[in-house]
């Protein structure tokens, strides 16, 4: 009932914005609306898994669809915004096939949503709620998301950011329902724990647009995560990320980064029908860099996972442990793109990564290596509709390979 009730205060919320954008401009009322609409499929996802303790050595089957709104209101003193993602795939996916499980049938569900809400009463003090606040240092650009520890505030509460001069930002995040505490009664798979608020704070400065630097602490008070994917409680530690973004010259910008405890790490898998290609670790770095030049874009990203908890299994750190297999030490990211006409523009993105320590159980050749290319194709009929086509394929060791095509139409106003 409460995924019900979130889906359809988004379904709201998308539609008061839509419905807000035919309002009335003309009123002169000073606020954006932002609306877009995203179809994608993959086709079809093939795997092959040779030695991986599954029935059948290949599978492919079809990738089904996966549909994405998502809506922004923006004025002077109230923001908000939400997305919902449905996902229509069969029951039966690779992995199912390489299990030879006897399953049939496809399924329609909420496969994601998020909103937000941000209010300034005041001129330097924002309040706001699901209000994530990210410092940019903290973005890989070619694995295209932000680094968890690079939220200053919140993804699940309260948030409170205070600009006490210019280009300073002072952020407060209180987490309320993803984390909880165990008390000692609680059986194993948790059903008793309390939702404990969380404390996360952070601060970042802006330099003329030219360095901003940025840190910040999360789950000050040690406790205990929700694993939806295990359905069990997991402990979890002090985290803390320290990033910048530097703009050297015009059309250059670095990154560099941190993170000491993220857990979520980075899944940097292309195709990845197993869910097996990550990168966590007890303390990683990172750097990135993108480069625009006339119709030619270059973006590049990597980074270092170094001196873990291979060897320690204390609560809160076992998700680093060596015997977690799959948990690669390095990872790099290149791609290419290049505006042929105004309409029309291509790109290709490659990326690999290395396990170090050959930690890797899911495959019997340990597959530490792994490698990726996907060649990508857009076309926009209009400013508010474009197509995009490509391949995605990746490889780890002799005996792992997939392969997908991925298809979206978006539409965006």
């Amino acid at each position: 009932m409460k995924i019900i009730a979130k889906t359809l205060l988004c379904c709201a919320a998308a539609a008061a914005v839509a419905g807000i954008s035919f309002a009335q401009d003309n009123e002169g009322r000073h606020y954006e609306v932002s609306f877009s609409n995203e179809l994608s499929t993959d086709c079809v996802t093939s795997v092959k898994a040779k030695d991986a303790g599954y029935e059948k050595d290949t599978g492919s089957a079809f990738a089904g669809f996966v549909e994405k709104a998502e809506a922004e209101f923006k004025s002077e003193k109230l923001d908000l915004g939400g997305s919902i993602e449905y996902t229509f795939s069969p029951v039966k996916g690779p992995e199912e096939i390489l299990k030879d499980e006897d399953v049939d049938g496809y399924n329609f569900e909420l496969s994601d949503y998020s909103y937000y809400i941000e209010f300034r009463p005041v001129q330097r003090v924002t309040l706001g709620w699901h209000d994530d606040v990210r410092t940019p240092g903290a973005y890989l650009p070619v694995w295209d998301d932000d680094l968890t520890l690079g939220n200053m505030t919140t993804e699940d509460g309260l948030a409170i950011i205070v600009r006490p001069v210019d280009g300073m930002r002072l952020c407060f995040g209180m987490d309320q329902s993803k984390f909880g505490l165990k008390d000692d009664d609680d059986d194993d798979n948790g059903d008793e724990t309390k939702a404990k608020p969380i404390i996360n704070f952070g601060a970042d400065y802006n330099y003329n647009n030219l360095v901003h630097a940025g840190f910040a602490v999360k789950n000050v008070a040690a406790s205990s995560a929700y694993n939806e994917d295990e359905e069990a409680w997991e402990e979890r530690q002090l985290g803390i990320g320290v990033f910048a973004k530097v703009t050297p010259v015009e059309g250059l910008e670095l990154y560099l980064g941190y993170s000491h405890n993220d857990y979520d790490g980075i899944g940097f898998g292309l195709v990845d029908p197993l869910g097996v290609f990550t990168l966590q670790g007890q303390n990683v770095a990172t750097l990135g860099a993108t480069y625009e030049a006339g119709n030619l874009s270059l973006g590049f990203d990597a980074a270092f996972n170094f001196n873990g908890a291979d060897d320690n299994d204390d609560d809160g750190l076992s998700q680093f442990a060596e015997n977690d297999g799959n948990r690669y030490d390095t990872y790099f990211g290149l791609n290419v793109g290049y505006q042929i006409m105004d309409n029309l523009s291509a790109g290709i993105t490659v990326l690999c990564a290395i396990d170090r320590d050959s930690n890797d159980d899911k495959f019997e050749d340990k597959a530490d290596a792994y490698f990726a290319f996907a060649p990508e194709v857009a076309y926009s009929i209009n400013d508010n509709n474009e197509f995009t086509v490509g391949f995605n394929y990746e490889m780890a060791g002799s005996d792992y390979s997939a392969f997908s095509i991925p298809v979206k139409w978006t539409y965006s106003f």
